[in-house]
């Protein structure tokens, strides 16, 4: 290996195994950030029935360098729902079944609407007038969440995604300290 180009591959390599822990502190945060957010949902989060009222495809174009676009679909449901609805998250399953919740409030100019960015299986699944269960709070900014999705939220992906950042980190780390060491020829 030439003397001269050493110290460029060694900060390279160092720079890669850098941003491989950058990778992995942005998917921590990303998951405290989701564990936050569900933490307050069951919590303080009141669970209603709420009704499909519309489905749509929104489809997002990015253009790029050199003409070239991509475009992405957002699957969105417009549901209504009761925001102000008595029966804490906490009380589903022990003192609140399912079953025994309320409806979704009546039609009209007081009822309100809320939005789901929901996954292709759901979307397909579902049809408008079909009855979901979601939680919500009164002061928060987004639409409400499927129940299903609170409740059955484990941090399986985010894990992966720190462990490889992690371990990608380490390993470009030490392929640098490799290259530091070796003798000019």
């Amino acid at each position: 290996m030439k003397s001269a180009a050493k110290p460029w591959i060694v900060l390279c390599v160092k720079c890669i195994a850098v941003l491989c822990f950058i990778g992995a502190f942005i998917a921590f945060m990303k998951l405290n950030e989701r564990t936050s957010e569900l933490h307050r949902l069951r919590t303080v989060g009141v669970v209603s029935r709420a009704v499909v009222t519309d489905k749509e495809v929104d489809t997002i174009r990015r253009q790029q360098r050199k003409g070239k676009s991509t475009t992405s679909e957002i699957r969105v449901l417009t549901v209504r729902h009761n925001p102000k609805s008595t029966i804490a998250y906490a009380d589903m399953g022990t003192k609140v079944q399912e079953a025994d919740l309320p409806p979704p409030l009546p039609e009209g100019k007081d009822a309100p609407i809320g939005i789901m960015h929901v996954g292709l299986d759901l979307y397909d699944q579902t049809n408008i007038g079909d009855v979901l269960t979601v939680v919500n709070t009164p002061y928060r900014p987004g639409g409400p969440e499927l129940y299903t999705d609170i409740r059955d939220f484990t941090p399986d992906a985010h894990y992966q995604f720190m462990g490889i950042f992690g371990v990608l980190g380490v390993v470009f780390w030490l392929v640098a300290r490799r290259v530091n060491k070796v003798q000019a020829s």
